[in-house]
C-alpha cells in the first residue's frame, strides 16, 4: 500500500517511527493538533489501516476523521 502525508508520499514504516513523523509534521502547525484524515480505498489492507490508527494515537494526535468516496452504487 502507500501511505500520502500532506501530498507526500512515504515509505512504510512501524508505527512508533510513523508516530514520530506525524508529531513532528504535527508540531510545525500553528496549533499542533490537526486532524488527521485517513481516506483508504477497497483495496486497502485492513492491517495498514490499523497501522495508520495505531501511529496517530502513539503520535498524540486527537483529531481523526474518515473521508468517503462515493461509488456511485447503492447499498445493498
Amino acid at each position: 500500500g502507500q501511505i500520502t502525508v500532506n501530498g507526500e508520499t512515504i515509505k512504510p514504516l512501524p508505527p512508533a517511527q510513523f508516530a514520530a513523523f506525524l508529531r513532528q509534521r504535527a508540531d510545525r502547525l500553528a496549533n499542533g493538533n490537526p486532524t488527521v484524515i485517513i481516506a483508504a480505498d477497497g483495496s486497502a489492507r485492513h492491517q495498514s489501516v490499523v497501522s495508520v490508527l495505531e501511529a496517530v494515537r502513539l503520535a498524540g494526535l486527537e483529531r481523526l476523521a474518515f473521508a468517503t468516496v462515493k461509488t456511485g452504487k447503492e447499498d445493498q
